[in-house]
């Protein structure tokens, strides 16, 4: 792969190589979601995701990364009681508060 791959969000337009489909189906959802944020960032900083090893390349020494993109921690659950609706696929914390809310009830 080249270092010359760059993915602009804004126009949906890739030059150079699909360097993103490693980091799964969401992951322009994900980056575009982040970037709506109040507080977002100016820089987003992402490590290398290694699909062989299936390992997150963490800036610190943990498993993952919190928020980070890739592998296995991309592929949450949520454990509970089996009278409780199925959600189906849940995106973004604030839908997780919101299928939690609503079962409590």
């Amino acid at each position: 792969m080249s270092d010359d791959n760059v993915y602009y969000l804004d126009d949906n337009k890739l030059v150079g190589e699909d360097f993103l489909k490693v980091y799964g189906k969401n992951i322009i959802k994900q980056l575009k979601r982040t970037d709506k944020f109040k507080h977002v960032p100016d820089i987003l900083v992402n490590s290398t995701y290694d699909v062989e090893n299936d390992e997150v390349y963490a800036f610190e020494e943990l498993i993952g990364s919190h928020g980070g993109a890739g592998g296995t921690q991309q592929q949450p659950f949520i454990l509970c009681p089996r009278d409780w609706s199925d959600p189906g696929e849940i995106f973004g914390a604030e839908n997780v508060y919101k299928f939690f809310k609503r079962n409590m009830n």
